[in-house]
């Protein structure tokens, strides 16, 4: 008996070299399509999360603009409340646009002139 395993020996060790290359051919192949996949897979993500960023970095933009726009007028308001009285009114007057010009008090008709005598033409 150990004799043909002697000499069946050779046979046996070719045959585990062949399968263990050819399993070790075929896992590398298979690691490699596996990775090929991922790279297919992951490339459309890749891409939206670059979107992604690039929006968030301009709507943080926009925060920061809108942020800076909203704290001038916060400061324009403030510095309007240390005006006189009557310049405050008129502020906020402009604020609110309904600003009006300002006028002497008496108004002007050119057409049709204001009789000097109270009471009549």
């Amino acid at each position: 008996m150990w004799q043909k395993l002697k000499e069946q020996l050779p046979a046996i060790i070719l045959t585990a070299v062949l399968i263990s290359g050819a399993a070790f051919w075929m896992h590398t192949r298979t690691i490699a399509q596996m990775a090929a996949a991922q790279e297919t897979q992951l490339a459309p993500l890749r891409e939206q999360n670059d979107a992604l960023k690039a929006s968030a970095e301009e709507n943080r933009r926009n925060i920061e603009a809108t942020n800076k726009l909203l704290k001038d007028a916060i400061s324009k308001r403030e510095a309007d409340m240390f005006r006189t009285d009557g310049g405050a009114r008129e502020a906020q007057r402009r604020a609110d646009g309904r600003a009006r010009p300002r006028r002497s008090r008496r108004r002007f008709q050119p057409y049709n002139p204001l009789s000097e005598e109270p009471g009549g033409s």
